[in-house]
């Protein structure tokens, strides 16, 4: 097993020291008991999933300058950019996904996020919000990705969205 044990850090303006703790000492942990954001899909053959805490899952923004969405997850492990849409995000909504990027098996998948104008590059992926809290979304997406990283269109189905966090207003 391996370990490191973090003694102190230093600052321009202050220094902090750590009393590293052993197995004979008293320790209480952060046990997360927030929501699971998942994200999966079956791109061609592949079934694709990720799963973390929803604090551990990026940003979700909506670019006011561009009336569009950037949806990223798992340390931009699976990204997914709108075409022109509205903000904010309604149950029953349904937006065109021309670009969406994802990484599995060690590989960059998907489309390159040129713009929202790459709507016209031939991909049919669509998202739809299936349900909203206070501070949650849930969403199905599906269709066709132009993919300029492979020779090959990938087939998007059964996509699923749980548990992201509601997207923030962004002006850039």
């Amino acid at each position: 097993m391996s370990s490191v044990a973090i003694t102190s850090v230093s600052c321009p303006d202050k220094e902090y020291g750590f009393k590293v703790l052993t197995g004979a000492d008293e320790w209480t942990f952060y046990k997360p008991t927030g929501p699971v954001t998942t994200v999966s899909f079956i791109s061609n053959k592949d079934t694709v999933s990720y799963a973390d805490y929803d604090f551990n899952t990026d940003a979700c923004v909506y670019r006011a300058n561009l009336n569009a969405y950037g949806l990223y997850f798992f340390t931009y492990q699976v990204s997914l950019f709108s075409a022109t849409a509205s903000y904010p995000l309604q149950v029953g909504m349904t937006m065109d996904i021309p670009a969406m990027v994802y990484n599995w098996n060690s590989r960059r998948y998907g489309s390159q996020p040129d713009d929202v104008d790459s709507a016209s590059n031939g991909s049919t992926l669509h998202l739809s919000i299936t349900n909203l809290t206070s501070t949650h979304f849930d969403a199905t997406f599906s269709g066709k990705l132009w993919s300029s990283r492979q020779p090959d269109t990938l087939f998007i189905s059964d996509g699923e969205i749980k548990n992201a966090l509601l997207p923030a207003k962004v002006d850039n």
